[in-house]
């Protein structure tokens, strides 16, 4: 569901996903959801060599106790 409203977002602004230079995403639970978060994360980013910088990180909360937190950077090319 993030990806989905990450690409409408995108796609109004005039980009698309496949214009991510580098995500941060922030998850509540670490270990129980890193390993789905990648394997949605490479149905998005699947190009080896097109592929975006990316951090992860481990929080302790999330606002409105969301799962997950994404944000992205988009650069027409």
């Amino acid at each position: 569901m993030v990806f989905r409203n990450l690409s409408l977002i995108a796609e109004a602004s005039g980009y698309s996903l496949s214009d991510t230079v580098f995500a941060r995403i922030y998850l509540s639970n670490f270990e129980r959801d890193y390993a789905d978060l990648n394997a949605v994360y490479n149905r998005h980013f699947s190009d080896d060599d097109t592929l975006p910088a990316r951090t992860t990180v481990g929080v302790a909360k999330l606002g409105r106790d969301a799962l997950v937190e994404i944000e992205l950077i988009l650069v027409r090319k």
